[in-house]
């Protein structure tokens, strides 16, 4: 909302009412299960953040590449594997 250009103090009045919230959902057993409200979320392999920006989905990505590049290390540090 801030980069909107939307004023400070109203921009307070709606956080402070969603501070603490919960969304209520029901389940195919129809029973009600309580969310948090999050500030960033994965959805479909991407990280999705309450700002629009995209700080979380490019840290995740790089957070995975490397974690793909520590599994290749040994392959790739084999030297018979040259021969």
């Amino acid at each position: 909302m801030r980069k909107l250009g939307v004023e400070e103090w109203l921009v307070l009045a709606v956080m402070s009412m969603y501070t603490g919230a919960k969304t209520v959902v029901r389940t195919v057993y129809g029973v009600n299960a309580n969310l948090d409200l999050l500030d960033k979320f994965r959805y479909l392999g991407d990280m999705l953040s309450v700002d629009g920006d995209a700080h979380a989905a490019v840290e995740n990505r790089t957070r995975n590449r490397w974690s793909e590049f520590r599994h290749l290390v040994p392959l790739l540090t084999n030297k018979y594997i040259y021969d």
